[in-house]
């Protein structure tokens, strides 16, 4: 197993203001810097073990600095603001999400799943979640379930 982890600190301990604001950092940044913290903060890319049985749900949560919900409030289908892919062996595998739908709420999460009769036993499987959402105020939660109906 892989593990990437980027790490930000400060000589105070507190990247982060009290509003959670990083802006301060912007001043020591170049582009080539930037465009990989705005991948860090909009993309999950993990690689996990298919379930024994059971379909695999796939659950992708937007959150702002204080690690709360963040809703989006303009009408935007939910299938182009929340991107759940999945691949095997190199190969796509089809991710169902009933969600490509106008946001009315300002909920900011996605459900997808993947047949477990779409999976191959004993591979891995690639999952990216995602979100074309530049605001370095937001993250990604992505959590991964076997669910048996």
């Amino acid at each position: 197993m892989k593990t990437i982890v980027y790490i930000g600190t400060s000589l105070d301990g507190f990247i982060a203001r009290k509003d959670g604001e990083l802006h301060w950092l912007e001043q020591f940044a170049n582009e080539e810097a930037m465009k990989s913290y705005e991948e860090l903060t909009t993309r999950i890319d993990a690689i996990i073990a298919p379930p024994a049985s059971g379909d695999l749900r796939i659950v992708l949560q937007r959150r702002n600095a204080h690690d709360k919900p963040s809703r989006v409030f303009f009408k935007e289908k939910m299938g182009d603001f929340f991107m759940i892919e999945a691949w095997q062996d190199g190969h796509p595998l089809p991710v169902a999400m009933n969600y490509d739908r106008v946001i009315w709420s300002g909920l900011a999460w996605a459900v997808g799943e993947i047949r477990h009769r779409d999976i191959e036993p004993g591979k891995p499987i690639e999952l990216r979640l995602s979100t074309p959402d530049q605001d370095p105020s937001i993250h990604l939660i992505g959590q991964v379930y076997s669910v048996e109906y």
